[in-house]
């Protein structure tokens, strides 16, 4: 969302409002979740937290519940076994989901936030999959954009011809801040020449001015190939 604070402030407003008129209102309850989520404040990670326990019961068999507690648990991950119940809660997502590919690409991402690299692998490989047959190609993009980040992290040579393809694939699709990084990153993690790292430069240059874009992880990737090109 990447809400202001103000608008953050009258979102929590319409949607508490809205719960006080129909509580069982789970959709109105997942956005404010979310939207509490969405701020630094471990004060309304808390509120969140404390909100959806009121539905834990009602909407166990709700895929919606379980997508957003994984969530929940990844935020708050001083809270005790955050990290099992968070992936507890993402196999039961994708368990449940009808859009499988969407799922099992979620399912993906927590399994590599959490280090577990090659069971992320082989669930992005099988959203991947299910993408395809659905025609679904932004669905595809992503779980290709991931695929080749994953491929990249692991760096293995015989990995990087698949990698730099899924990497331009998704680029091409959409020259989103997330797609341009991978592409950077790919790219500079099978780099071949300073030819290769310098497109690698070029490419976390231009994520860094783009929207949605996140500095830390592009200035890191800067540091990194810089500090390779100098060798």
């Amino acid at each position: 969302m990447n809400n202001t604070k103000r608008e953050r402030k009258k979102l929590e407003e319409t949607y508490r409002k809205k719960l006080e008129e129909n509580p069982t209102d789970f959709d109105v309850a997942c956005k404010l979740i979310e939207l509490y989520l969405e701020s630094e404040s471990k004060r309304n990670w808390e509120k969140a937290f404390q909100l959806l326990k009121k539905y834990t019961v009602e909407y166990d068999n709700e895929p919606g519940f379980h997508r957003i507690a994984s969530y929940l648990y990844m935020k708050m991950e001083y809270l005790e076994k955050a990290e099992e119940l968070a992936i507890r809660a993402a196999e039961k997502y994708a368990k449940l989901a009808e859009n499988k590919s969407k799922a099992y690409l979620y399912l993906g991402y927590i399994y590599w936030y959490y280090g577990k690299l090659d069971n992320g692998i082989d669930c992005t490989k099988k959203a991947l999959l299910l993408a395809t047959q659905e025609g679904d190609i932004d669905i595809e993009m992503y779980c290709k954009s991931n695929i080749a980040y994953f491929y990249a992290q692991r760096g293995e040579e015989e990995l990087s011809d698949e990698a730099l393809q899924f990497a331009n694939e998704a680029y091409k699709h959409q020259k989103s801040a997330a797609n341009t990084d991978t592409l950077g990153y790919v790219t500079m993690k099978f780099a071949r020449s300073k030819q290769d790292l310098e497109a690698a430069k070029e490419r976390f240059e231009e994520a860094r001015n783009m929207p949605g874009t996140r500095v830390d992880d592009i200035e890191e990737h800067l540091s990194e190939v810089e500090k390779r090109l100098r060798v």
